[in-house]
């Protein structure tokens, strides 16, 4: 069970969102809060589901590894809400309310004391309401909630901006003619080291599916994880105004912010896996101008 210095905040689509804090009283330590939680739990690492079959007629039986999955995570605790009017234990409650819609998906951020933040898309599968305790100096009114992550990862949220890695095409190396071919004196035959591969360094715990922007001149471009052996390749040109998105996580590809056929790809929906993640960009042309950024959070699978 997670200490009550964690704050839990919910975030609707529609912008309404409530913070249970973990902490009595405010950042000053001056006055209390109104709204808090007990009873945390949730944030450690999901149950896994491993598929086993018994082997007939022998003792024992068989178990794939590579078959295990990470159940959805349910994320529970006792929200309270302490005021010294009705009318204000409504307000609070209209604004749980709002922040908590049915038939919808919710964020929830759970800000941990080392000061990171962890985020993850959630259903408000229960939201119980009991008032507790009433008199002319306060009231107080429980709220059991329980969350269902059916992504069970928590993506890092400690910075605003995701990460970042811009990939350009690497310089082959080696000889090359200059302008004036034989003339040794005046830029001849030239060594080229090269350029650098750019590397993306995941510093989560699972696999994490990028976001790739793809902007400006470009035919049929390429990209791959060198490291993991995998590449994509979408046969589209873009002109110099134009944007491309691909989405590795929801395996959609956007045009200028419009959905696009994504069946022509060609290659797999890549990750990066934890640690460094070397990373190439080619394409039909060489002459292509096109940027090229890859952006993810690092997940995992467990709140510190």
């Amino acid at each position: 069970m997670a200490k009550n210095n964690y704050d839990i905040t919910i975030r609707a689509r529609s912008g309404d969102e409530v913070t249970f804090w973990g902490s009595k009283f405010d950042d000053e330590g001056n006055e209390p809060r109104h709204i808090g939680y007990s009873g945390l739990s949730g944030l450690g690492e999901p149950e896994r589901r491993t598929t086993s079959t018994v082997k007939s007629g022998a003792d024992g039986g068989l178990v794939v590894a590579r078959d295990q999955q990470y159940s959805s995570r349910i994320v529970s605790f006792t929200g309270f809400v302490m005021t010294r009017s009705s009318e204000e234990l409504t307000k609070y409650r209209r604004a749980i309310a709002r922040a908590m819609p049915i038939r919808e998906y919710v964020q929830v951020f759970i800000a941990a004391p080392s000061g990171d933040v962890y985020g993850a898309q959630a259903v408000v599968s229960r939201c119980k309401t009991e008032l507790v305790h009433s008199d002319q100096s306060n009231t107080v009114m429980d709220f059991d909630i329980d969350l269902i992550c059916p992504d069970p990862l928590w993506q890092d949220y400690s910075s605003s901006d995701a990460n970042q890695v811009r990939v350009t095409k690497v310089k082959p190396g080696g000889l090359h003619w200059g302008k004036t071919n034989l003339n040794w004196s005046s830029s001849g035959l030239k060594w080229s080291s090269g350029g650098s591969v750019p590397v993306a360094t995941n510093n989560g715990s699972d696999v994490v599916y990028p976001t790739i922007t793809i902007a400006g001149t470009v035919t049929s471009p390429v990209i791959s994880n060198l490291t993991t052996g995998e590449s994509i390749r979408v046969p589209i040109a873009l002109g110099a105004d134009d944007t491309l998105e691909v989405d590795m996580d929801n395996e959609s590809i956007k045009l200028n912010g419009h959905n696009t056929p994504s069946s022509s790809i060609i290659g797999s929906w890549w990750g990066l896996i934890p640690g460094v993640n070397r990373l190439q960009y080619t394409s039909n042309n060489q002459s292509d101008t096109a940027q090229v950024v890859v952006s993810w959070r690092n997940r995992y699978t467990e709140v510190w």
